[in-house]
């Protein structure tokens, strides 16, 4: 496949969507222009399609009918992005921080200052600067050792190293206190200089740092000017 380096636009045209065993239509015609720098909510209830207008988005699902194109090029062609996912319950492996940022990585092939930026961007360079064994520190099983917040932010920092130019976000608040929740929104907001953002979300809050907010409603995107 053709990954694009860089992503400019996401072009959704004419996009229909039929559950192929039910035959159940979740989306009707949708016209869409994504561009790189904005945060986009989609908002709207369970089962309304927010994953699979998503999995439509990233290529993960081809719709049944109608093109999505990346800077113009058709990706049905085999262009594809770097898509980086961080879901409310991320999981982190049990192994040191930058194994867990380096995603994949042999220890020799990570690159200590893409690592330390990512940490900076992700804003927890700091708090594991601190730490006794800095970022050889070991997760332990199911994260016990690192708060809500501190995994979300390790989870950025992930994406952040990858080079995602498609930033996804699954409810980034729905574990954290109120305090937590307006700092990583910070942090996410920032994030729209490196590509495409997406939140997904209940809360009205997360949607107050998106520049659109799409809500999914009778088969269509309406746009929820806040």
């Amino acid at each position: 496949s053709n990954q694009l380096p860089n992503l400019d636009k996401i072009d959704l045209e004419e996009i229909e969507f039929v559950y192929p065993d039910s035959g159940v239509k979740i989306f009707s015609n949708i016209n869409l222009s994504l561009k790189k720098n904005n945060i986009y909510g989609i908002v709207g209830p369970s089962g309304s399609g927010k994953t699979t207008l998503l999995n439509i988005i990233t290529g993960l699902i081809s719709p049944t009918k109608g093109i999505v194109k990346y800077n113009n090029l058709n990706i049905n062609n085999g262009y594809t992005a770097k898509i980086g996912y961080v879901s409310q319950s991320s999981l982190l492996l049990n192994s040191p921080i930058k194994n867990n940022i380096a995603f994949g990585c042999d220890d020799k092939d990570i690159n200590e200052d893409k690592l330390i930026n990512s940490l900076k961007d992700a804003q927890i360079y700091n708090e594991i600067k601190n730490l006794e064994k800095g970022h050889n520190t070991v997760v332990s099983e199911l994260g016990g050792n690192f708060s809500g917040g501190q995994i979300q932010r390790i989870s950025i920092a992930r994406l952040l190293y990858n080079e995602s130019n498609i930033l996804i976000f699954d409810e980034p608040t729905s574990y954290l206190d109120e305090e937590n929740s307006k700092n990583i929104l910070n942090t996410i907001s920032k994030l729209r200089e490196k590509g495409i953002v997406f939140i997904v979300s209940h809360n009205k809050d997360d949607m107050q740092i998106c520049d659109e907010v799409y809500r999914i409603t009778e088969k269509k995107l309406i746009t929820e000017k806040e």
